[in-house]
């Protein structure tokens, strides 16, 4: 997809999701991300140099664990 652009891509996977990315990019071992939106706020908070490219919105309706929908 990329290749004829003279782009390289590399997909790496991360255990322990959003501090692994955030730790992967203070040491500088990776160039891009797709990441939440905590772990985003988090590293950014901490210092991390990033800048949101694009956004996907998304809204979850969750009750507590004592009431339902209903309620």
């Amino acid at each position: 997809m990329f290749k004829p652009q003279g782009v390289e891509v590399q997909w790496q996977f991360f255990k322990g999701a959003g501090p692994a990315v955030n730790e992967a990019l203070a040491n500088r071992q990776l160039d891009f991300v797709y990441l939440g939106d905590l772990a985003a706020i988090i590293g950014k908070a901490n210092g991390l140099p990033t800048r949101l490219l694009l956004g996907q919105p998304g809204f979850g309706i969750l009750p507590r664990g004592d009431q339902s929908f209903r309620d």
